[in-house]
């Protein structure tokens, strides 16, 4: 809205709204915006109200952001106010707690980059895992083949040698039957030969 009038209320409604709800990090964060917006105002008296208000929740939630949010406030409240000691003090205050956050937003940040190099190494030893699975798979194939490929040459050079060995068998039995044919001719031309004679 542009209207200040509605801006104030809706403000004021959404603090109301978080009351009903009830809880405690919501009304924190709606009534320190409820709270600017009053000091944007100059109505220093309600907005200092409402911060102090705020306080009380604040102790049971014991919200770092929260105390940010509240002594930031508190700070403008009392710069615009001129009240320079509450000022400083809840300035030094917000920057206490605003620095508490920095340094758990960088622990934080810093754990997210720990964790994304943890997953990536992890990834890296899966990749790896996966190259040396395929690396032995790919000897354990070779072997494979090569075996195969020297039992194919074994088998079909003894088939060969037992192939030339029953040639040879084969052969040597034709020329026996033809050196046993020659000598029955040979008998056969001897006993005609000698019947001749005798004859």
């Amino acid at each position: 809205s542009s209207d200040i009038s509605d801006k104030e209320k809706y403000a004021e409604r959404n603090y109301s709204l978080a009351k009903e709800f009830g809880n405690k990090y919501l009304i924190v964060k709606a009534g320190a915006n409820y709270a600017s917006f009053l000091s944007k105002q100059k109505k220093y008296d309600e907005s200092l109200q409402t911060l102090n208000e705020l306080s009380k929740s604040l102790i049971q939630l014991n919200s770092i952001d929260g105390y940010r949010l509240i002594y930031g406030n508190k700070a403008f409240v009392y710069t615009e106010r001129k009240q320079w000691d509450s000022a400083y003090y809840y300035t030094s205050l917000y920057h206490t707690y605003n620095d508490s956050i920095l340094g758990a937003e960088k622990v934080i940040e810093i754990n997210k980059i720990e964790a994304r190099e943890a997953v990536r190494q992890i990834e890296q030893g899966k990749k790896e895992a996966e190259l040396q699975r395929k690396i032995t798979l790919a000897i354990l194939l070779g072997v494979c083949c090569f075996s195969i490929a020297v039992i194919s040459i074994i088998y079909f050079r003894k088939k060969k040698i037992e192939m030339q060995k029953k040639l040879k068998e084969t052969e040597n039995e034709r020329l026996e039957g033809e050196v046993d044919l020659k000598n029955r001719e040979l008998a056969s031309n001897t006993l005609l030969s000698t019947e001749k004679n005798h004859i």
